[in-house]
């Protein structure tokens, strides 16, 4: 199955200007943090979210396919984490 879904990752600060009505998270406990608890993930499906759209400078906006390559950077997946 296709993800159509559109992520951005947002600086910390921004926590709590998000609408969490409009992203598929469904609150500043939901989202996924770096390490260095500086930045934040949202994902959602469709038109950007209002909440997305006012963060100046605007953020990156990723695929599924990109942000998986992000993730995947040491700053967000400890490197000495094995399952």
């Amino acid at each position: 199955m296709e993800n159509n879904n559109t992520y951005a990752i947002l600086p910390i600060a921004q926590l709590n200007n998000i609408n969490y009505s409009e992203v598929e998270q469904t609150s500043s406990d939901t989202v996924r943090k770096n390490l260095a608890l500086t930045e934040f993930v949202v994902k959602w499906e469709g038109a950007t979210p209002a909440s997305v759209a006012s963060i100046i400078p605007a953020p990156t906006q990723y695929t599924h396919e990109l942000i998986l390559i992000e993730m995947a950077k040491e700053t967000w997946t400890d490197p000495d984490f094995s399952i």
